[in-house]
Parts: structure tokens; C-alpha cells; sequence
């Protein structure tokens, strides 16, 4: 669980260096701050809110700034609403960590003359292939899971990451999957006194909070979608619907996930990769 919030963002970049989940992913990426730091000792949730226990630092600049935050505004704020609550740049910051760990770059341009543009490149492809690897092993499982498992697979769902990378047709099982193990509630997740089995309940409460934190933006993602349907249906003869990543010299072409459309859509590091 150390690297949760990382590998969601890598599993969200695609391979033109946008990224998916644009509007969800932050609640993800809260969530699993919010699990870390509960695993680490610094804060403890019950009834649905979030106590400090622990102030000291956890040693990773990213949590210590989740720890302030919750500091700042005192114990017992339901988790919910800390999650939901918008922190400017926190997607960024992940992105900044990953390239100094060189496990991504960054390209900056300005788009027309005018806008300034940031595309975020994989360099560490073998990482990014692995944590692919590890959601797809999730995906396709069906007995019980870790409490890490659970994590990762849940917040994958709550940042619609499921939706991007597991297309529709071939990907409808494993998201299915996806959601399933995201939404699926324990008998004791009414914040019970002792838990029976407090790793997975601490999961599931926090998975939870981050799906309830995410909704407003599903709903306006959505109106957004149905609203511009009149614009985009006229050019959907000559618009690609999914991303497409050339593998090696050879051209061919894999539509749908965000890294392509292997075993586990993993990126390639041939010539045409898109990723160097």
C-alpha cells in the first residue's frame, strides 16, 4: 500500500502524456492518503470521521501534507467531506514525485502560441507494466482478496479508472469485477465498535467515503457527456474513440486501455511507443 496514490496516477496517464479520470482522480488519490496514514499509525476513523492520533512526520513530503491539512482543521471531520474537499495541485504533486523518483518526465509547450501545455511521459515502464499487471490479476480474480488488493481495486473504480482501461466488449468482466469489489460492504461496516476484521473495514469505510466524495462529479461528468452529444456525433466517422499506441517498428495498433491493448495493455518500449 506504500505506493497506492503513485500507481493510480501512473495507471492514469495515457500514452500521449494526457491523462484519464481528470475529474476523479483526486478523490482516489485522497482516499488513499487517508488509508495510508490510517496504516501508519497518524490518524484513526470511526463512526465515518477522521481523529489524529499522530502528528510527527511519516517521512514521504506527500502524506505529511495530507497529516497538515488534517491538522489544520482539527479531529473528527467526516471523511467524506475531507476527501471531497478540493486541495489545488494534488495531482501535480504526484506527477512531480514520480519524476523525481525518474519514473516519469514532463514536456511544456504552448499550445496555438498561447496556452501553456504539459504532456507527462513514462520512463519507468517496467513499473507502470507492473502495476497494470497487478490490477489485471484483481480483475480477473474470484475469491477473496487482501486488504491491499481491495484498496487498489476499489479507488481504481472511484477514479472511473476501471471505465478507461478496461474497455467495453472484451474489459465488461473485469469491470464488473472492479466494481463489485468496490462496493461491496462488509456486515460489520456500520461502524461498529470492535470490528471483526478491522483492515478490511478500514478499507471499506474509506472506499466508500471516497465513492460518496466522487459522486457529484460522476453526475457532472455525465451532463457534461449528454450535453455535448449533438458535437460529437457528427464527427464520429473521423475521430478515433479509443487511444492507440504503436508497438515496436512494426505499426500495429491497440485501441481502448490506456496502455494499449495487450494481455494487460502494458506500454511497449519499441520505436513507436510514444513514451522516450
Amino acid at each position: 500500500m506504500e505506493t497506492l496514490g503513485e500507481d493510480l496516477v501512473l495507471l492514469a496517464l495515457r500514452p500521449n502524456g494526457t491523462m484519464h479520470a481528470q475529474q476523479k482522480l483526486r478523490f482516489a488519490v485522497a482516499g488513499s492518503e487517508l488509508l495510508r496514514l490510517a496504516a501508519l499509525g497518524r490518524v484513526e476513523i470511526v463512526a465515518g470521521r477522521v481523529f489524529l492520533l499522530d502528528v510527527t512526520s511519516t517521512g514521504h513530503p506527500l502524506l505529511d501534507e495530507a497529516l497538515l491539512d488534517l491538522g489544520r482543521r482539527g479531529g473528527g471531520e467526516p471523511a467524506e467531506a475531507w476527501i471531497a474537499r478540493a486541495r489545488p495541485g494534488l495531482r501535480e504533486r504526484y506527477l512531480a514525485h514520480l519524476a523525481a523518483q525518474e519514473a516519469v518526465r514532463v514536456e511544456r509547450h504552448r499550445a496555438l502560441g498561447l496556452f501553456r501545455v504539459s504532456r507527462w511521459h513514462v520512463l519507468d515502464l517496467g513499473r507502470v507494466n507492473e502495476v497494470r499487471a497487478r490490477l489485471d490479476r484483481i480483475a480477473a480474480s474470484t475469491g477473496e482478496l487482501t486488504p491491499e488488493q481491495t484498496a487498489f481495486a476499489g479507488l481504481v473504480h472511484v477514479a472511473g479508472l476501471d471505465v478507461a482501461l478496461y474497455p467495453a466488449g472484451p474489459g465488461a468482466a473485469a469491470r464488473a469485477r472492479l466494481r463489485q469489489i468496490a462496493r461491496k460492504r462488509p456486515l460489520d461496516t456500520i461502524a461498529p465498535s470492535t470490528p471483526t476484521d478491522p483492515a478490511n473495514w478500514l478499507v471499506t469505510a474509506v472506499v466508500m467515503a471516497s465513492l460518496d466524495a466522487a459522486a457529484p462529479a460522476s453526475v457532472s461528468n455525465a451532463a457534461s457527456h449528454s450535453g455535448a452529444a449533438g458535437s460529437i456525433v457528427h464527427q464520429h466517422n473521423n475521430t478515433p474513440q479509443h487511444d492507440t499506441h504503436h508497438h515496436g517498428t512494426g505499426g500495429s495498433q491497440h485501441g481502448g486501455g490506456a496502455h494499449g491493448g495487450g494481455s494487460h495493455g502494458g506500454f511497449d518500449s519499441g520505436g513507436g511507443g510514444g513514451h522516450h
